[in-house]
């Protein structure tokens, strides 16, 4: 009775559908980080939304709603922490996501999990498995 999968390194699909799609587990930001931000990049790697989240912040969701209240077309939308301290970017971590699964199938590279969108994900990069709520 899997429903969700953590991974790393992953384009969560927002395809309408589900309105909690997708779950977004915060990687923590640096430890001397005094201010945070989520960064969501669309599937061609540009900047589509940016917003400050707590330096303690260890899960969000995020609703795919823009910041004029509209809604985020149907695609694939990847997440990044950005820390910051004293004004200075001290870097940029790879957002973990958790995600529907739909399927898990066997192929010469391993076993992988099809999310939403048709999102095709090594169970190498499953961080961890979530049991739906």
């Amino acid at each position: 009775n899997i429903e969700r999968a953590k991974v790393d390194d992953f384009y969560a699909a927002r395809d309408g559908t589900t309105p909690t799609l997708p779950w977004t587990s915060i990687a923590p930001p640096f430890t001397i980080a005094d201010q945070a931000d989520l960064v969501v990049l669309d599937a061609n790697g540009i900047e589509v939304q940016r917003y400050a989240i707590g330096v303690e912040a260890e899960e969000l969701s995020w609703q795919g709603t823009t910041d004029a209240g509209g809604t985020f077309p149907d695609g694939l939308y990847e997440f990044q922490v950005e820390s910051f301290a004293n004004g200075q970017s001290l870097g940029i971590a790879q957002a973990h996501v958790y995600t529907h699964v739909n399927e898990v199938q066997s192929s010469p590279y391993g076993t992988s999990l099809i999310g939403p969108g048709g999102v095709e994900v090594l169970s190498s990069h499953v961080i961890s498995l979530r049991t739906p709520e």
